[in-house]
Protein backbone atom coordinates (compact mmCIF):
# COMPACT_ATOMS: atom_id res chain seq x y z
CA UNK A 1 0.00 0.00 0.00
CA UNK A 2 3.17 2.34 0.22
CA UNK A 3 2.44 3.86 -3.82
CA UNK A 4 -1.07 4.37 -2.39
CA UNK A 5 -2.09 6.83 0.30
CA UNK A 6 -5.07 5.98 2.50
CA UNK A 7 -7.66 8.33 2.88
CA UNK A 8 -9.16 9.45 6.43
CA UNK A 9 -12.82 8.74 4.94
CA UNK A 10 -13.46 5.83 2.42
CA UNK A 11 -16.11 6.77 -0.34
CA UNK A 12 -16.86 5.60 -3.73
CA UNK A 13 -13.77 7.43 -5.58
CA UNK A 14 -10.78 6.37 -2.77
CA UNK A 15 -12.27 2.43 -3.13
CA UNK A 16 -12.11 2.34 -7.11
CA UNK A 17 -8.10 4.06 -6.40
CA UNK A 18 -7.85 0.93 -4.23
CA UNK A 19 -8.77 -1.57 -7.07
CA UNK A 20 -7.27 0.21 -9.47
CA UNK A 21 -4.33 -0.87 -7.06
CA UNK A 22 -5.06 -3.57 -6.57
CA UNK A 23 -5.13 -4.24 -10.15
CA UNK A 24 -1.65 -3.40 -10.81
CA UNK A 25 -0.79 -5.75 -7.78
CA UNK A 26 -1.71 -8.78 -9.97
CA UNK A 27 0.36 -11.50 -10.64
CA UNK A 28 -1.58 -13.40 -14.35
CA UNK A 29 0.78 -16.86 -13.01
CA UNK A 30 -0.16 -17.01 -9.37
CA UNK A 31 -4.19 -16.16 -11.20
CA UNK A 32 -3.83 -18.94 -13.35
CA UNK A 33 -3.05 -21.03 -10.15
CA UNK A 34 -5.04 -19.64 -7.93
CA UNK A 35 -8.04 -20.22 -9.98
CA UNK A 36 -7.60 -23.91 -10.46
CA UNK A 37 -8.00 -24.62 -6.50
CA UNK A 38 -9.76 -22.31 -6.10
CA UNK A 39 -13.04 -23.85 -8.57
CA UNK A 40 -15.13 -21.00 -8.32
CA UNK A 41 -15.84 -20.03 -11.67
CA UNK A 42 -18.15 -17.40 -11.08
CA UNK A 43 -16.02 -15.35 -8.97
CA UNK A 44 -13.37 -13.04 -11.06
CA UNK A 45 -10.13 -13.39 -9.73
CA UNK A 46 -7.10 -10.84 -10.12
CA UNK A 47 -4.41 -12.62 -9.16
CA UNK A 48 -2.79 -10.44 -6.05
CA UNK A 49 -1.41 -12.65 -3.37
CA UNK A 50 -2.04 -13.21 0.40
CA UNK A 51 0.88 -11.12 1.47
CA UNK A 52 -0.15 -7.85 -0.28
CA UNK A 53 -3.89 -8.18 0.84
CA UNK A 54 -2.81 -8.59 4.33
CA UNK A 55 -0.72 -5.17 4.11
CA UNK A 56 -3.58 -3.27 2.93
CA UNK A 57 -5.97 -4.59 5.14
CA UNK A 58 -3.49 -3.96 8.22
CA UNK A 59 -3.35 -0.20 7.13
CA UNK A 60 -7.12 -0.21 6.29
CA UNK A 61 -8.05 -1.43 9.81
CA UNK A 62 -5.98 1.02 11.40
CA UNK A 63 -7.71 3.90 9.95
CA UNK A 64 -11.53 4.25 8.82
CA UNK A 65 -12.28 0.54 8.83
CA UNK A 66 -16.17 1.15 8.92
CA UNK A 67 -15.99 3.42 5.82
CA UNK A 68 -14.12 1.21 4.15
CA UNK A 69 -16.56 -2.14 5.19
CA UNK A 70 -19.36 0.02 3.73
CA UNK A 71 -18.03 0.82 0.62
CA UNK A 72 -16.62 -2.82 -0.05
CA UNK A 73 -18.07 -4.92 -2.98
CA UNK A 74 -17.81 -8.29 -4.04
CA UNK A 75 -16.83 -7.18 -7.37
CA UNK A 76 -13.43 -9.54 -7.27
CA UNK A 77 -12.20 -12.90 -4.76
CA UNK A 78 -9.79 -10.19 -3.52
CA UNK A 79 -12.34 -7.55 -2.46
CA UNK A 80 -14.11 -9.71 -0.74
CA UNK A 81 -11.20 -11.63 0.95
CA UNK A 82 -9.51 -7.95 1.69
CA UNK A 83 -12.74 -7.23 3.52
CA UNK A 84 -12.72 -10.01 5.52
CA UNK A 85 -9.11 -9.65 6.57
CA UNK A 86 -10.08 -5.64 7.15
CA UNK A 87 -12.76 -6.57 9.71
CA UNK A 88 -10.74 -9.44 10.74
CA UNK A 89 -7.85 -7.11 12.21
CA UNK A 90 -10.57 -4.10 13.20
CA UNK A 91 -12.51 -6.41 15.53
CA UNK A 92 -9.42 -7.78 16.99
CA UNK A 93 -9.14 -4.39 18.84
CA UNK A 94 -12.74 -4.37 20.24
CA UNK A 95 -15.40 -7.03 19.65
CA UNK A 96 -18.36 -4.48 20.49
CA UNK A 97 -21.94 -4.19 19.33
CA UNK A 98 -20.89 -2.19 16.23
CA UNK A 99 -17.84 -5.04 15.21
CA UNK A 100 -20.73 -7.88 15.71
CA UNK A 101 -22.98 -6.36 13.39
CA UNK A 102 -20.33 -6.20 10.91
CA UNK A 103 -19.20 -9.58 11.22
CA UNK A 104 -22.55 -10.90 11.11
CA UNK A 105 -23.62 -8.59 8.00
CA UNK A 106 -20.14 -9.97 5.97
CA UNK A 107 -20.31 -13.68 6.75
CA UNK A 108 -23.56 -13.95 3.80
CA UNK A 109 -21.00 -12.60 1.77
CA UNK A 110 -18.39 -15.67 1.64
CA UNK A 111 -19.28 -17.67 -1.13
CA UNK A 112 -15.80 -19.93 -1.61
CA UNK A 113 -13.49 -21.75 0.91
CA UNK A 114 -11.02 -19.45 0.33
CA UNK A 115 -12.68 -16.57 1.32
CA UNK A 116 -14.55 -18.69 4.55
CA UNK A 117 -11.05 -19.79 5.81
CA UNK A 118 -9.29 -16.27 4.82
CA UNK A 119 -11.73 -14.70 7.23
CA UNK A 120 -12.08 -17.54 9.65
CA UNK A 121 -7.94 -17.32 10.55
CA UNK A 122 -8.11 -13.98 10.91
CA UNK A 123 -11.42 -12.95 13.05
CA UNK A 124 -9.58 -13.27 16.23
CA UNK A 125 -11.35 -10.89 18.14
CA UNK A 126 -14.58 -13.59 18.26
CA UNK A 127 -11.76 -14.92 21.45
CA UNK A 128 -12.97 -12.48 23.46
CA UNK A 129 -16.12 -13.40 23.73
CA UNK A 130 -16.53 -17.14 23.24
CA UNK A 131 -19.96 -17.67 24.21
CA UNK A 132 -20.95 -15.15 21.60
CA UNK A 133 -18.77 -17.13 19.05
CA UNK A 134 -20.48 -20.25 20.15
CA UNK A 135 -24.11 -18.95 19.53
CA UNK A 136 -22.98 -17.57 16.56
CA UNK A 137 -21.96 -20.81 15.59
CA UNK A 138 -25.22 -22.06 16.08
CA UNK A 139 -27.02 -19.58 14.06
CA UNK A 140 -25.15 -19.84 11.22
CA UNK A 141 -25.07 -24.36 11.28
CA UNK A 142 -28.76 -23.76 10.84
CA UNK A 143 -28.79 -21.25 7.82
CA UNK A 144 -29.87 -22.74 4.14
CA UNK A 145 -26.52 -21.55 3.15
CA UNK A 146 -23.62 -24.06 2.78
CA UNK A 147 -21.41 -21.64 2.98
CA UNK A 148 -22.41 -19.70 6.43
CA UNK A 149 -22.48 -24.16 7.76
CA UNK A 150 -18.50 -23.92 6.12
CA UNK A 151 -18.06 -20.84 8.51
CA UNK A 152 -20.13 -22.20 11.61
CA UNK A 153 -17.87 -25.43 11.12
CA UNK A 154 -14.09 -23.64 10.78
CA UNK A 155 -15.20 -20.93 13.59
CA UNK A 156 -15.66 -23.86 15.83
CA UNK A 157 -12.22 -25.31 15.07
CA UNK A 158 -10.34 -22.35 15.20
CA UNK A 159 -11.70 -21.03 18.70
CA UNK A 160 -13.53 -23.18 20.68
CA UNK A 161 -11.79 -26.65 20.57
CA UNK A 162 -9.06 -25.74 22.68
CA UNK A 163 -11.35 -24.15 25.39
CA UNK A 164 -13.92 -25.23 27.72
CA UNK A 165 -16.58 -24.58 24.91
CA UNK A 166 -15.05 -27.72 23.53
CA UNK A 167 -17.83 -30.34 24.28
CA UNK A 168 -20.82 -27.73 22.92
CA UNK A 169 -18.70 -27.30 19.89
CA UNK A 170 -18.17 -31.10 19.22
CA UNK A 171 -21.96 -31.27 20.19
CA UNK A 172 -23.05 -28.57 17.41
CA UNK A 173 -21.02 -29.69 14.58
CA UNK A 174 -22.14 -33.35 15.14
CA UNK A 175 -25.70 -32.28 14.74
CA UNK A 176 -24.69 -30.79 11.14
CA UNK A 177 -25.42 -33.19 7.71
CA UNK A 178 -25.01 -31.85 4.83
CA UNK A 179 -24.34 -32.96 1.21
CA UNK A 180 -22.42 -30.18 0.23
CA UNK A 181 -18.62 -31.50 -0.46
CA UNK A 182 -17.55 -28.41 1.26
CA UNK A 183 -19.34 -28.68 3.99
CA UNK A 184 -18.27 -32.15 4.51
CA UNK A 185 -14.40 -31.22 3.96
CA UNK A 186 -14.75 -28.96 6.99
CA UNK A 187 -16.33 -31.24 8.81
CA UNK A 188 -13.34 -33.96 8.14
CA UNK A 189 -10.68 -30.62 9.26
CA UNK A 190 -12.84 -30.29 12.06
CA UNK A 191 -13.29 -33.74 13.63
CA UNK A 192 -9.33 -34.33 12.57
CA UNK A 193 -8.00 -31.29 14.93
CA UNK A 194 -10.74 -32.47 17.70
CA UNK A 195 -8.82 -35.72 17.86
CA UNK A 196 -6.04 -33.67 19.13
CA UNK A 197 -7.75 -32.71 21.93
CA UNK A 198 -10.72 -35.27 22.69
CA UNK A 199 -9.00 -38.90 20.61
CA UNK A 200 -11.72 -41.20 22.21
CA UNK A 201 -14.17 -38.44 21.13
CA UNK A 202 -13.39 -38.88 17.32
CA UNK A 203 -12.79 -42.14 17.55
CA UNK A 204 -16.19 -43.39 18.99
CA UNK A 205 -17.87 -40.78 16.26
CA UNK A 206 -15.86 -43.32 13.70
CA UNK A 207 -17.02 -46.26 15.10
CA UNK A 208 -20.55 -45.44 15.59
CA UNK A 209 -20.84 -45.01 12.07
CA UNK A 210 -22.54 -41.56 12.64
CA UNK A 211 -20.38 -39.43 9.77
CA UNK A 212 -21.48 -39.68 5.87
CA UNK A 213 -18.63 -41.40 4.05
CA UNK A 214 -16.53 -38.56 2.57
CA UNK A 215 -16.84 -36.80 6.04
CA UNK A 216 -15.82 -40.11 7.55
CA UNK A 217 -13.09 -41.12 5.06
CA UNK A 218 -12.08 -37.60 4.57
CA UNK A 219 -11.28 -37.21 8.38
CA UNK A 220 -9.31 -40.72 8.43
CA UNK A 221 -7.50 -39.44 5.53
CA UNK A 222 -6.38 -35.88 7.43
CA UNK A 223 -4.98 -37.65 10.55
CA UNK A 224 -3.04 -40.23 8.99
CA UNK A 225 -1.15 -37.45 7.05
CA UNK A 226 -1.03 -35.52 10.47
CA UNK A 227 2.51 -35.29 12.14
CA UNK A 228 0.64 -34.77 15.49
CA UNK A 229 -0.83 -38.47 15.62
CA UNK A 230 1.49 -41.55 16.16
CA UNK A 231 1.91 -44.58 13.87
CA UNK A 232 0.08 -46.74 16.41
CA UNK A 233 -3.06 -44.25 16.17
CA UNK A 234 -2.61 -44.13 12.07
CA UNK A 235 -2.48 -48.04 11.77
CA UNK A 236 -5.83 -48.40 14.37
CA UNK A 237 -7.44 -45.78 12.45
CA UNK A 238 -6.93 -47.11 9.14
CA UNK A 239 -8.97 -50.04 10.15
CA UNK A 240 -12.25 -47.89 10.59
CA UNK A 241 -12.12 -47.30 6.79
CA UNK A 242 -15.40 -47.81 5.05
CA UNK A 243 -14.69 -50.74 2.63
CA UNK A 244 -15.77 -48.87 -1.05
CA UNK A 245 -19.04 -50.21 -2.09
Amino acid sequence: MSDMPLPTRWDREHYQQLINWLQGQADDGYRQFHQKILADADTPLLGVRAPVLQAAARQIAAGDWCGFVDCSVDGTQEETVLCGLVLGRATAKELDDIARQYIEAYIPRIHNWAQCDSFCSHCKGLKKDLDYTLALCARLADQPDPWQVRVAVVLCMTYLLADSHRSRALALCAQIHREHYYVQMALAWFYATAYLYDPDYVVELLQGGALDDLTHQKTISKLCESFRVSSDDKQMLRTLRRKKK
